[in-house]
């Protein structure tokens, strides 16, 4: 699993980015000697006691397009005292389930910074699988236990839902015994970027393009907002690149792929492979407790994505000889597949190497942007344009932050 991973601290105020970028938090995947696990994409967070100088800087955050909220590890953390939520007097707890993990611990308020937002106050997850009960309840009876398990110190969940009680479940736990909550109300964990005074209306994931054979590491950025200010309209991010849009009253969509019609797909971040399936791809295994494809020579596939309306979306990806992949060293690759395993109701996810090379907005409701057309967005949208293969000055101003925090990780 992961190696331990680094951690900074500073005070309130620290200087975390107020130039014309204050509103992008950068993303690194990798380098192999952080995780062992490929495609695996990291921000950095800070969190504060509310009302306190008493602050954390904390690295590693998994960025997460398929779930909602902040989690951290109370082990990643030198901070203590956030106010814990309680309902009828007693602590909150919250069992959060994910595709290869379960998170289980207390929810607590901070006050929580983005890039060089303003801080907001949101309840959070302090994943700690101790907390409460010798014996989390079902379906959290084997929580993931550390960071290592986890391969971050964290999870940002940034799908285009406020709160994340329609999906987890949530407890009050007495005397060493947790009892089922079935409306946590406001006290929910909530997704950080909808409480921003300004850019709380969605965002855009970029990840620059990766070569064939994968990259040792690779940079992009998560930009707050969409088309709230000049520097995140999406046509500022792909230099003009057309998007392809996609309407959907939820987080999933469907995907046409070899004739069939798949309901529950998702735009997905925090899954560091694509994951479908499909019989005529040869399998093989990638480590001791992994399958995925490996075809030899990689293959060329197309599909389409649609939303509940709409005209379908084509898209082309590649599949490539996912153990080769996996020995070469690398740790950011666009073509690792795998066949479905643990579905959670998903059939077909467009994990990590779907964003590599490209520009992927995620609104959360109406904006003004006409990157969909010129009557603005008006419901959940989200949509992907390809990145030009020399960046805008602005785009590589970016990359080079994300590079230089890279740099300062592995020294």
């Amino acid at each position: 699993m992961a190696l331990f991973l680094s951690l900074s601290s500073c005070q309130q105020g620290c200087t975390t980015g107020s130039d014309l970028f204050y509103n992008y938090l950068p993303i690194q995947v990798g380098p192999a000697s952080a995780s062992p696990v490929p495609n695996i994409p990291w921000v950095s967070v800070t969190i504060c006691v509310p009302g306190t100088t008493n602050c954390q800087t904390v690295d590693n955050i998994i960025l997460d397009s398929g779930s909602t909220g902040l989690r951290i590890f109370s082990s990643a953390l030198t901070v203590t005292g956030f106010p814990g939520e309680q309902s009828g007097g007693n602590p909150m707890a919250e069992c959060a389930t994910f595709g290869s993990a379960i998170t289980w611990g207390s929810v607590v308020t901070a006050s929580v910074t983005l890039g060089g937002e303003s801080p907001v106050t949101v309840p959070i997850q302090l994943i700690d699988a101790s907390f409460g009960t010798a014996s989390p309840p079902a379906p959290c009876g084997f929580p993931t236990a550390s960071p290592g398990q986890l391969n971050g110190n964290g999870i940002l969940g940034i799908m285009s839902t406020q709160f994340d009680s329609a999906y987890d479940e949530y407890f009050t736990c007495q005397g060493g015994t947790c009892s089922f909550l079935s409306a946590p109300g406001g006290l929910s964990v909530q997704n950080p970027v909808y409480l921003l005074p300004q850019d709380n209306n969605g965002v855009i994931v970029y990840l620059d393009p990766i070569p064939d054979g994968g990259a040792s590491e690779g940079v992009g950025a998560v930009v707050l907002g969409v088309d709230t200010e000049a520097n995140n309209d999406p046509n500022f991010i792909s230099s003009g690149d057309a998007y392809h849009c996609v309407e959907s009253s939820s987080s999933a969509f469907f995907t046409n792929y070899k004739g069939q019609q798949i309901w529950q797909s998702i735009a997905d971040t925090g899954s560091n492979m694509l994951f479908f399936q499909d019989s005529s791809l040869p399998q093989c295994a990638l480590t001791l407790f992994t399958t995925g494809y490996c075809p030899n020579p990689e293959v060329n596939l197309t599909a389409s994505v649609h939303g509940n309306t709409g005209t379908p979306q084509a898209l082309s990806f590649t599949v490539g000889n996912g153990a080769a992949l996996y020995d070469s060293g690398n740790s950011a690759f666009d073509d690792l597949a795998a066949p479905l395993e643990i579905t959670g109701g998903i059939d077909f996810d467009w994990g990590l190497p779907f964003f590599f090379g490209r520009s992927v907005f995620i609104t959360y409701g109406s904006s003004s942007s006409t990157v969909c057309g010129s009557g603005g967005i008006t419901a959940n949208m989200w949509g992907f344009a390809g990145l030009p293969e020399t960046p805008s000055p602005a785009m590589q101003k970016i990359l080079e932050k994300a590079r230089q925090a890279q740099h300062r990780k592995k020294n």
